[in-house]
Parts: structure tokens; C-alpha cells; sequence
């Protein structure tokens, strides 16, 4: 089953990539910090991907929120979303990139649904 746990603080974004996913039948919550998505992924888990914007109210929080799936949840999918380069928003080379703004069909690629 596919289960994405989306991750962002603009609030439009994550409800609308929740939404994108929705109707394509897959799985998909919206958290807008990064206590929300912690307490989602020990509460409602298991998730089977998780799209984290890089910078949430802290400039690294997305980073450290990866990095502590990658520790917790080691086969989960891990997507870095940005409007900035993987230097600038300072992503690991091992967490995948999806550049924002970013289409439908890049999303599901990127997710490896589509």
C-alpha cells in the first residue's frame, strides 16, 4: 500500500500534493512542521514514502526530519522537495531532489508511482 507522509509548511502546497495523490488512489497526509510529521509517523505510520519540503520553519528542518526516517525507517522512501539547488538547500547527495515547482508526472516519477 502506498502511504505518503507530505511535508511542508506552506499549508496550499502540502494539501495540494495531498490532493494530487488522492486521486490517483494512493494514501496521502499533510503535515505543516516538523512535531506534526513526527507525531504522524510514531502515531499513524507506517508510511510508505515521505516528500519533506528541505526548509520548514528552521532552514535544515526537512533535512534533519530525513535523516532521522532514513535512521528509523530504513526502507522508506525518502523525497527532498526545494525551490532551491541541492547545495543551497543543503541535501545530502543520498536523498533524492525534487525541484519545485514541479508537474504531476515528476512527482509520481520521483515517487516511483508513476
Amino acid at each position: 500500500m502506498v502511504r505518503v507522509l507530505v511535508v511542508d509548511d506552506d499549508p496550499f502546497i502540502g494539501e495540494l500534493v495531498c490532493k494530487v495523490l488522492k486521486r490517483r488512489h494512493y494514501e496521502a497526509e499533510a503535515c505543516m512542521t516538523l512535531a506534526a510529521a513526527r507525531e504522524a509517523l510514531s502515531k499513524r505510520g507506517p508510511f510508505s514514502h515521505l516528500l519533506t519540503d528541505a526548509r520548514l520553519a528552521d532552514p535544515t528542518d526537512g533535512v534533519r526530519l530525513a535523516s532521522e526516517v532514513r535512521a528509523g525507517f530504513p526502507t522508506m522512501q525518502i523525497l527532498i522537495m526545494s525551490g532551491s539547488t541541492r547545495a543551497d538547500a543543503c541535501v545530502p547527495a543520498e536523498f533524492t531532489l525534487l525541484a519545485k515547482p514541479f508537474e504531476t508526472r515528476a512527482l509520481l516519477a520521483a515517487l516511483g508511482l508513476g
